[in-house]
């Protein structure tokens, strides 16, 4: 979380930066941390957040809405570039500080083993009432 937040300061930062070759070594800094730190933290923290039997369709999921903001975040990074040079990039790093904020709200991993507890206890209750399609055996 921390590296996260600080990441996000530096891009925020990156946003006030005059000279052009400044700012794209601050943005490569940026790009080569951020993926080699972040990506497989993100990872971490959905496979230990997940539910066993939701792991990969939770995966998909994070990657499939990451997906649309390589698709729509370029389009509102341009209007707001046309408006601001600098704004991009104080959006984007306001936004990872609120992410990294939002992770702290993440239960400890003592809280999350009694809640993965009840949870598939659930999850073994709910296919006792509506059994697999496939015709396997619950569980």
């Amino acid at each position: 979380m921390v590296f996260l937040t600080v990441e996000g300061l530096v891009l925020v930062a990156s946003g006030f930066i005059p000279h052009l070759w400044v700012a794209a070594a601050v943005w490569l800094l940026h790009d080569l941390f951020g993926a080699g730190v972040w990506m497989p933290a993100q990872s971490a923290l959905i496979q230990r957040y997940s539910r066993e039997g939701r792991r990969g369709a939770d995966m998909s999921t994070v990657f499939a809405i990451g997906s649309l903001g390589w698709v729509g975040g370029p389009l509102i990074a341009g209007a707001v570039f046309d408006a601001w040079p600098g704004g991009p990039f104080v959006i984007s790093g306001a936004l990872m500080v609120v992410s990294a904020a939002v992770l702290l709200l993440l239960p400890p991993d003592s809280d999350l083993d009694a809640t993965a507890q009840h949870l598939d206890g659930a999850d073994r209750a709910a296919q006792s009432v509506h059994p697999p399609r496939d015709g396997s055996a619950a569980g």
